[in-house]
């Protein structure tokens, strides 16, 4: 799971894990709005611009057809 995952490497802690899926359902239009969002809360280190390359570059790989 990408929370999970994004959780971890951060050492944001599995209380984390609940609000990045809560942001995610909140219905964000945009990704990088979403990320936004996630580095706003959490205080994250690194650009918006960084994040949003990071979370396109994995994606792919946890979603299945």
């Amino acid at each position: 799971m990408w929370a999970a995952k994004f959780a971890g490497e951060h050492g944001l802690g599995r209380e984390a894990i609940d609000r990045l899926i809560a942001f995610d359902r909140a219905g964000y239009p945009h990704r990088e709005a979403f990320i936004g969002k996630v580095r706003e809360h959490f205080s994250l280190f690194g650009s918006v611009g960084e994040l949003w390359s990071r979370y396109r570059t994995r994606m792919p790989f946890p979603v299945r057809c």
